[in-house]
């Protein structure tokens, strides 16, 4: 079981402060206030440290709907638009990729991840098969019924 410590200025909703973190196969074991490890050590990263952030608007299932998009807002995302063909004619597993695509997009320093499913139940059953171990967590927002 690995151990990575984590050392350098900890970002707080009111400022900053030297510390330590100590994680443990993506756990933080414990946190150190006040100190900083100031040699090069294999386990040690050095940086200034942010909280996991929280995309807190993401659509998963439109990844594989990018390219090139009209210029409309209407013709890209409303409903006869870009987006909406998409989603009519992606198979499950078609889904399935453009959600872990999106996932694997929005992932870096991401912790949690909050999703408007689209496509009702099978929307949530999709992305619950598509989502995987050591991807951060995500919490669906939706219509569980058409309409």
């Amino acid at each position: 079981m690995a151990v990575t410590l984590l050392s350098g200025d900890i970002v707080f909703q009111d400022g900053t402060a030297e510390g330590i973190i100590s994680v443990r196969n993506g756990i933080i074991e414990y946190v150190d206030l006040g100190t900083r490890i100031k040699t090069s050590q294999e386990n040690v990263i050095h940086g200034t440290i942010f909280p996991g952030f929280i995309n807190i608007h993401t659509h998963l299932g439109d990844h594989g709907a990018r390219g090139d998009l009209p210029p409309s807002l209407r013709d890209s995302v409303f409903p006869g638009g870009v987006k909406h063909r998409f989603l009519e004619r992606a198979s499950g597993e078609e889904m399935m990729k453009s959600i872990r695509s999106s996932i694997h997009e929005v992932a870096p320093g991401v912790t949690q991840i909050i999703d408007f499913r689209e496509g009702g139940i099978k929307g949530v059953e999709l992305l619950g098969r598509a989502w995987d171990e050591g991807m951060p967590a995500v919490h669906v927002m939706g219509r569980p019924l058409e309409g």
